[in-house]
């Protein structure tokens, strides 16, 4: 391990372009050895930028000029390939976002893991299986024996990133790079990995740079928090600091996105309901009743009971919030009441009418009445259209006259320029995607959207204007809203009740604030316990 007299890292005057365009300008920075500093930033900040700047992964073309990037006693600065790669996986070592894009399919977990410890040569090739099973104890794995032996797609994503944090900490390294190391996790497991990985840095007085968009996660977990926008560092401090008392105007816009300014909002706007007397939902627009389904999975005895006797309704201008894990059944409900998927048992009504068996061409009118929003506008548009094509393509498939007219009126709907029409959707940011997904679910008028996951995959702040946005449209249009998600604290900004499903079940619902405030069943208090900065006041 690097001497204690040196900081781990310094970064200094650290500046990043790729031919005309600046990246990261004049970032500069320090870790001590045991310490966490989150870098927090949107997309397009400069975070991973500068993280692949200290690990020396940057892609050719990128001009890097730096005062200084000091590794303990090294300056790396300007270190080639070969040299870079000498001290990667020991002195430096690397947590990437995205575990399936990582990890090698065809080789087997423990394989993957010691391939550190053969290229730099620790340890001997009797006491390796030992090293690597204590690496994956460190990450959080209670049977490394057993999970060592599999292949990275036999496992969840949670024990796939416990896999990575193994074979980042294999080597003893003195700096781990972690970015976004569990984004796309469920908060339950989120917490469960970043604990995992806490521990073991800490009882290994590693100095880690924690990358992140999400303020509450920084908070919760660094010692100091650097916020980059723009490729600059606009506000830096201690991390209670940060959040309690924040100087700069976009640390402030991060600060109202966290889970705990999210909680008062709620309780805010749930009290303004009360002052003016409540108002008294309308009649349900639609409503499902014993909703069940079985999935029969290879390789096992018997069905998977994906949803068991689940009941809703959706009243206009109302949101009702379904909450739960993965594999919790959120999304195969969503899939049944839009009539998507078939229920083995149970009833669906839209405006009184039963909707059940509906086929040919009364499902197809259906259509007209409920429309789906996907959790990634880039997989659901397609790349070969514009943006007018896309928002046009339903109107086109039920004969709706004057579509340029339309689809004008709906680009500005969703708040989008005219001049956007012409633009490839491959071209559009995240945002501007999941706009245009909007505005063509809109197309034929619905009276209800049912939502999957829709702002899971945006940064804070534009996930907050795209709540934003679909609340004016709930306003405006009258719209029922069915909203599928992992995220509580997205789900305490939208929802108007609250269903947490857990097993195929729900288990609780009621008012969000309710739900939020008074949590009566153990699983919703563990998923509520597991939001970073978020804690419940009655």
């Amino acid at each position: 391990m690097t001497a204690d007299r040196h900081p781990a890292l310094v970064v200094r005057g650290l500046a990043v372009s790729y031919g005309a365009e600046r990246v990261v300008t004049d970032v500069s920075f320090a870790l001590q050895p045991g310490e966490v500093v989150a870098l927090v930033g949107e997309s397009g900040s400069g975070k991973s930028t500068t993280a692949n700047a200290v690990l020396g992964l940057l892609p050719a073309d990128a001009r890097v000029r730096a005062g200084e990037i000091r590794l303990g006693g090294d300056d790396v600065r300007g270190w080639d390939e070969r040299r870079m790669r000498a001290i990667r996986g020991t002195r430096l070592a690397y947590v990437p976002q995205d575990p399936a894009a990582s990890l090698d399919p065809v080789r087997r977990v423990r394989q993957q893991i010691a391939e550190v410890l053969t290229v730099h040569g620790i340890g001997t090739r009797a006491d390796r299986p030992a090293r690597v099973a204590a690496a994956l104890r460190a990450a959080g794995i209670a049977d490394p024996d057993a999970i060592g032996a599999r292949f990275p797609h036999e496992l969840s994503g949670g024990l796939q990133q416990r896999v990575l944090i193994a074979q980042a900490l294999v080597g003893e390294p003195d700096v781990i790079v972690a970015d976004e190391p569990t984004s796309a996790l469920d908060v339950t497991v989120q917490k469960e990995v970043l604990d995992n990985l806490a521990r073991a840095t800490a009882e290994r007085n590693v100095a880690m740079l924690l990358i992140t968009h999400d303020l509450a996660v920084a908070v919760e977990r660094a010692d100091r928090v650097l916020v980059l926008r723009g490729g600059v560092i606009v506000e830096e401090g201690p991390a209670l600091r940060v959040l309690r008392e924040p100087e700069d105007p976009y640390t402030r816009t991060l600060v109202a996105a966290t889970p705990a300014a999210i909680a008062v909002s709620l309780r805010e706007r749930e009290r303004e309901r009360e002052r003016e007397g409540g108002e008294s939902p309308a009649a349900p627009v639609l409503s499902a009743a014993g909703l069940s389904k079985r999935f029969r999975m290879r390789g096992a005895s018997g069905a998977v009971h994906a949803v068991d006797d689940v009941s809703l309704a959706l009243a206009p201008r109302r949101t009702l919030a379904l909450v739960g894990e993965s594999g919790s059944g959120k999304t195969t409900t969503a899939r049944i009441v839009s009539r998507l998927e078939r229920a083995d048992s149970g009833v669906i009504t839209l405006d009184g009418q039963d909707i059940t068996g509906l086929g040919g061409k009364a499902l197809r009118e259906l259509r007209r009445r409920i429309q789906y929003v996907h959790q990634s506008p880039r997989s659901a548009l397609d790349p070969r259209y514009t943006v007018a094509e896309a928002i046009g393509e339903p109107l086109r498939a039920f004969g709706v006259p004057d579509r340029a007219g339309r689809v004008r009126e709906l680009l500005d709907r969703v708040a989008l320029p005219a001049a956007l029409a012409d633009r490839s959707t491959a071209r559009l940011s995240g945002g501007q995607a999941q706009r245009v997904s909007i505005a063509r679910a809109l197309a034929l008028s619905p009276s209800v959207l049912v939502l999957d996951e829709a702002v899971s995959a945006l940064d804070v702040s534009v996930q907050a204007r795209i709540l934003d946005l679909l609340a004016q449209l709930q306003r405006d249009l009258g719209l029922a809203y069915l909203f599928v998600s992992h995220d509580l604290s997205v789900v305490a900004q939208i929802a108007d009740e609250v269903a947490v499903m857990q097993g195929g079940r729900i288990v609780e619902s009621g008012t969000a604030l309710q739900v939020f405030e008074h949590p009566r069943h153990d699983y919703t208090v563990r998923l509520l316990d597991a939001v970073p900065g978020f804690s419940p006041v009655a």
